[in-house]
């Protein structure tokens, strides 16, 4: 346990058959803290983010989103997500942050339905953390890989988890 009070997956609207996961729920909730958009509730799942601004540009002129921020849009909901992904990669756009956890489609194969479901999604991204940590060592830095194993975006990701420790000591996180 890396904090004082446990937090269960609950929290994150999920079932309690996903504690198959190796890693700590609060790791998990600080990651999908970070990765969640800020104008929706941790844990959200009907996300579609774009990562080039020249692929949002043209996601904006060929698809009718419902964008909630200058990157994000909410699909509403798993079949309108899936039908959206795919229409997207039909037009070549692919650099993609996908669901609760903001998988990214480049590095993360999974079947498309799968990104924005909370259950699939949370074991996939502890997956991820558990083979970095199987191959790097536990620590923050490799926890922070979730994100990149580039130092500058790892560093910047280190800060946000930092600030959600404190968030979660105070109860703030939500």
């Amino acid at each position: 346990m890396i904090l004082a009070t446990k937090i269960d997956a609950q929290q994150l609207s999920m079932e309690k058959e996903v504690n198959n996961c190796q890693i700590d729920n609060q790791i998990l909730l600080l990651i999908a803290s970070a990765e969640r958009c800020n104008q929706r509730e941790i844990g959200y799942p009907y996300l579609i983010s774009f990562n080039s601004k020249k692929e949002k540009e043209q996601a904006r002129k060929i698809a009718n989103f419902k964008w909630i921020d200058n990157r994000t849009a909410d699909c509403l909901d798993a079949k309108n997500c899936t039908e959206a992904l795919t229409f997207l990669l039909k037009n070549k756009i692919t650099n993609l942050d996908l669901g609760p956890y903001q998988l990214n489609y480049i590095y993360q194969k999974l079947p498309l339905q799968d990104y924005f479901n909370v259950k699939k999604s949370y074991e996939y991204a502890c997956g991820l953390i558990y083979q970095n940590i199987k191959k790097y060592g536990y620590s923050w830095d490799t926890i922070a890989m979730y994100h990149s194993h580039t130092k500058k975006h790892k560093e910047k990701y280190l800060r946000i988890l930092s600030a959600n420790i404190k968030k979660l000591k105070s109860g703030a996180l939500k």
